[in-house]
C-alpha cells in the first residue's frame, strides 16, 4: 500500500503526489478531494489505453 496527496481531479481519474515525489493517476472514488492524503494499491492505478 502506498500513500499520496490528491493534487488534481480529472473526469476519469485523480492525480496523486506520492511520498517518493511521483505523480500517479488513480481511479476516481467518491471521497477523493484535493488536499486529502489517501492510501492506494496497485489495482487503483489508472491505466489509459490511449497513453503510450
Amino acid at each position: 500500500m502506498k500513500k499520496g496527496l490528491v493534487v488534481k481531479i480529472k473526469k476519469d481519474y485523480a492525480i496523486l503526489l506520492t511520498d517518493e515525489h511521483e505523480f500517479i493517476r488513480v481511479h476516481l472514488k467518491d471521497d477523493l478531494m484535493i488536499g486529502n492524503k489517501v492510501y492506494f494499491v496497485e489495482e487503483d492505478i489508472y491505466e489509459n489505453a490511449d497513453s503510450s
